[in-house]
């Protein structure tokens, strides 16, 4: 799966999760631009997206990125 799938998977994911528009996400969007999403809801974000794509990340892999096209990124890396 390429970042550009994994980024359209990604941000229907974290809108499901937080409750927001898809739309409004970009690959610049990071935790502080969606309501909820501080270190608890990243800790839960994480396992639901290891489950959404058959994968484990790591909890520095987990930490390290800063926005949502860095995860897709890593997302895209761990599913090859």
């Amino acid at each position: 799966m390429d970042s550009a799938e994994v980024f359209k998977k990604l941000k229907t994911l974290i809108a499901d999760f937080f409750g927001t528009d898809p739309d409004m996400l970009t690959p610049e969007s990071s935790a502080a631009d969606v309501d909820g999403w501080d270190s608890i809801g990243h800790t839960m974000l994480i396992l639901d997206i290891e489950r959404a794509f058959d994968i484990r990340l790591t909890d520095q892999e987990a930490t390290q990125v800063s926005n949502v096209g860095e995860l897709a990124e890593l997302i895209a890396k761990s599913t090859n």
